[in-house]
């Protein structure tokens, strides 16, 4: 992933997702800034999330390591946590919001 560029992340797990009614997908860079990215943000399949980071999300990031993990809730006593899982964020020259072409 490039910092500044919006992106398309999916994520496999090893969880079964179906029938949680709450997922919730956390990043978080080196420096412990974290992303929350949950309800129509995110969308859920069986063994799988989906989410479109934008490209202030990607910027807000710092380059290096990443690390992603996902959390589901169905009641107050039915959750589930996946293994930290990790990518690598790498960065740009030049910093800042591209304006639109004209």
């Amino acid at each position: 992933m490039v910092r500044g560029e919006s992106r398309i992340l999916s994520i496999g797990t090893d969880l079964d997702l179906s029938g949680y009614a709450q997922v919730v997908l956390t990043i978080e860079d080196e420096k412990g800034k974290q992303l929350q990215i949950s309800g129509e943000r995110l969308t859920v399949w069986e063994d799988a999330v989906e989410t479109v980071l934008t490209d202030e999300e990607t910027m807000s990031l710092q380059n290096g390591v990443l690390q992603f993990q996902l959390r589901a809730r169905n009641t107050e006593t039915d959750a589930v946590v996946s293994n930290i899982m990790e990518d690598y964020l790498y960065k740009v020259l030049q910093e800042g919001k591209l304006d639109a072409f004209k």
